[in-house]
């Protein structure tokens, strides 16, 4: 970003501790930059150039859960008030804790950790001796989201 008229980016910035990026990286380039650092695969969108030849990047963190601490960007941008800012848009978000399950005759399972295995989910249902849930199969589908979610079939 610069703040005269006239004025035009050049040089080069380093994000998160990645190889220097030229002040017009492309996409796939920051992509490719940033996926060598801890912040891990992740998916670039490039909005620009403006007047000055400035660019935006919208950063998602593909591999990673949860939030993720801020990049810390260092700056070797040539033009007049050149300047890098990283801003979070929208904060990261995982799973956690337990839930539990209840028949429609009241009866509830012990609390379950929210990363639970088929065989615990299939393990609290069973010990449910007092309803009309007999024997169950349960499937648990890997990572259905990037909370770290899940589904399961029960049958």
């Amino acid at each position: 970003d610069t703040v005269i008229d006239g004025n035009v980016l050049d040089g080069t910035f380093v994000l998160a501790g990645s190889d220097a990026l030229p002040f017009d990286a492309t996409a796939e380039r920051m992509a490719s930059a940033l996926a060598e650092t801890t912040t891990g695969t992740v998916e670039v969108e490039r909005i620009g150039p403006d007047a000055q030849r400035g660019y935006e990047w919208l950063v998602t963190f593909v591999e990673k859960k949860g939030d993720v601490d801020p990049i810390v960007s260092v700056s070797s941008l040539t033009g007049s008030g050149a300047t890098i800012t990283v801003s979070t848009i929208i904060d990261g978000n995982a799973l956690g804790g337990t839930f539990g399950l209840r028949t429609t005759d009241g009866y509830a399972t012990e609390q379950i950790p929210y990363d639970a295995t088929a065989a615990q989910l299939q393990s609290a249902l069973e010990s449910l001796t007092d309803s009309d849930i007999g024997a169950v199969t349960v499937e648990k589908n890997v990572d259905i989201s990037t909370e770290g979610g899940s589904s399961f079939l029960i049958t």
